[in-house]
């Protein structure tokens, strides 16, 4: 299929076996198709929706929301941090332990977030957006 852009210049190339849609069909799916595909990749990588051993429906349905409202909040807070989401989730991690280290030693969980010390611990790693 072959479709060429209002001004006559613009032209895409879409293969489908079905040859009885319209084009204009064609490219709205293929248009929903992208923007789908990086909500569920991210969710397959950041918020372990392949993980997920219920068997009813009710309960898939359940944990491929809850793992996509993830990415959706994992993106706001990464967005935000102005970091990738891989990034985001790594200093998470890292407060997490630096939180846990403190407990465990005795220490004060009570540190300052914005010392340079903890914050080279904390971004460890750091990529950019």
């Amino acid at each position: 299929m072959l479709l060429v852009g209002p001004d006559g210049e613009e032209q895409v190339i879409l293969a489908r076996a079905d040859t009885s849609q319209h084009a204009e069909e064609v490219v709205r799916y293929y248009r929903l198709h992208y923007q789908i595909e990086p909500v569920i990749r991210d969710a397959s990588w950041h918020t372990g929706l392949t993980h997920c051993q219920a068997r009813s429906q009710e309960k898939l349905d359940f944990h491929l929301n809850m793992s996509v409202a993830a990415v959706n909040l994992l993106r706001l807070l990464a967005q935000k941090a102005e970091c990738s989401l891989r990034t985001y989730r790594r200093e998470a991690c890292s407060r997490l332990l630096i939180r846990q280290l403190f407990s465990k030693l005795g220490l004060s969980a009570e540190y300052d977030r914005t010392d340079q010390r903890v914050q080279s611990v904390v971004r460890t790693g750091r990529m950019a957006v």
